[in-house]
Formats: C-alpha cells, structure tokens, sequence
C-alpha cells in the first residue's frame, strides 16, 4: 500500500476516534477520490498517480475558492480553504520559481541548441524531471522566458 494512502488512513481514524467528522470527511473524500481512479485503471495505483490525483482535487477545491470569493460567500471559502489546507498536507512541497529556473536551465543545456519551436519537448523534459513538484503554468512561463 501507498505511504500516502496509508498515512491519510491513519489520519481518517484518528480523525474519527477524536469525532472530529470534518477532517475525517475531508479524508473519506479524498481516498474515495484515489479509490475511483484506481477502479477506473482496474489496477493499484502508485505513488506518483496519487499525488495527481491528490493535485487534481486541491485545484478544484482551489476552483471553488475563486468562484466562492467572486460570489461574496465567505461562508463556503472558509470551509473550502480549510479542505484544501488538508489536502495540501499529503503532496509533496512544491519548487519555488528559482529551483524550477535551475531545471530549465540545466535542462536546456542537456539538450543543446533549442528555440521556442523546441518549447514542447523542453516543457516535456522539464515536467519529467520535476514529477508534478512545479506548477505547469509557472514551468511554462519560465520555459517561454528562457527561449524568448
């Protein structure tokens, strides 16, 4: 079994033992999430693809967030952002924009001459390296400076 999965178990029942029902919900929608997906493959799922999924609901928690704030529910963003605060704490630690400029320039170097034509398989080597610890849309942006 995962050592995520398995620490979120952990935390679910400890959760339920200290009848604290809004972590322990938090938790049961997140392993229903990963339990969804794995039916969905028809195998056990790795490390690597929980976390995706783990990333996938705290973007759409993070959705919601924006959504709630432009409706003036400070209600729901409270609840919302306390979620995604739980959540966050299973994913790996996110690279700041520095550690990710580092991967692209050394990955750029690897890979010789390359210009902004060459930005799918620069964006492709980069996110490879990184696994899922950057954001696509702050690799992209730096990956656009760096061949500009």
């Amino acid at each position: 079994m995962s050592e995520i999965l398995e620490r979120m178990r952990k935390d679910m029942f400890k959760a339920v033992k200290d009848h604290d029902q809004v972590i322990s919900g938090i938790i049961q929608l997140a392993i229903a999430s990963v339990k969804n997906f794995e039916i969905s493959k028809g195998e056990d799922v790795s490390e690597e693809e929980i976390i995706e999924v783990l990333r996938k609901e705290s973007k759409k928690l993070q959705d919601s967030i924006d959504q709630f704030t432009s409706a003036g529910r400070t209600d729901l963003v409270d609840s919302t952002r306390i979620q995604l605060e739980y959540i966050k704490q299973y994913l790996p630690q996110m690279m700041n924009l520095e550690e990710i400029e580092g991967f692209v320039d050394s990955t750029i170097k690897e890979m010789g001459e390359v210009s902004m034509k060459d930005m799918g398989r620069v964006m492709g080597a980069v996110m490879g390296k990184l696994q899922g610890k950057a954001e696509g849309n702050a690799v992209k942006d730096i990956v656009i400076k760096k061949l500009s």
